[in-house]
């Protein structure tokens, strides 16, 4: 995986990639990940993520499950529910931190908070905030600028604030088609010479290569786990 220098990425992270994945920019990354081949991050944020599939492509600026806090406590603060925030942050005493709040000050304030989950052949544009729990679907484009706060369906364009469906990049029968024929699966390589410019002839000559023998590429991950803000690394 090839990362560079202007990364940073939290000690004691771990990323698990298909080689090759590519971070090309100033990209700060809290918690580890899963990144599929051909995928590349630019810059941001990326506090919640599970995992990115193959062929994917997040712009400049996006930030990816960013903490939440509160609406129904007492304050928006994390002093009521980090331990951590107020002793790093606040340099509260230890003594004063036991009696800093409830009994359950020392619980994630949302425990059900879900990483999350961006399919195959995603493209996320410039300054995209995406709230944690959201899936989006393989295909999907989340224009520049959206803050997308709920699931986005396969093959769907959405932006605005919050982001809404603005339309599909294809027919329904083409998206079926799309999605059982998951080209994604397949190496570069491998799909070099199709007509990319025709997505419906596309289809039909990869088929004619499945069909002479064409073995998908298998899923096989390696995991580095950063101690200090790398180098570019492979």
């Amino acid at each position: 995986m090839k990362v560079s220098k202007k990364a940073r990425i939290a000690s004691g992270v771990k990323i698990r990639y298909e080689a090759p994945a590519i971070i090309t920019g100033a990209l700060n990354v809290k918690r580890g990940f899963q990144i599929g081949a051909y995928s590349y991050m630019r810059s941001g944020l990326i506090t919640r993520l599970g995992e990115i599939g193959r062929y994917c492509s997040i712009g400049p600026n996006v930030i990816i499950g960013e903490t939440e806090h509160p609406l129904d406590w007492l304050s928006t603060s994390p002093f009521q529910y980090s331990q951590a925030w107020r002793r790093k942050h606040f340099r509260m005493m230890e003594e004063l931190d036991e009696t800093a709040a409830s009994g359950d000050a020392d619980k994630p304030c949302f425990p059900d908070l879900a990483p999350v989950s961006i399919g195959h052949d995603v493209w996320i544009g410039a300054n995209v905030l995406v709230r944690c729990g959201v899936t989006i679907g393989t295909g999907a484009v989340c224009a520049a600028g959206a803050i997308v706060t709920k699931d986005v369906a396969p093959y769907t364009i959405v932006g605005g604030v919050s982001a809404k469906p603005i339309r599909t990049r294809f027919d329904d029968h083409t998206i079926s088609e799309l999605l059982e024929l998951q080209w994604w699966r397949y190496d570069a390589a491998d799909l070099m010479n199709l007509p990319f410019h025709d997505v419906k002839a596309s289809i039909v000559a990869l088929k004619k290569r499945i069909d002479g023998g064409l073995v998908p590429r298998e899923f096989i991950y390696k995991t580095k786990k950063w101690e200090n803000t790398p180098a570019a690394s492979d």
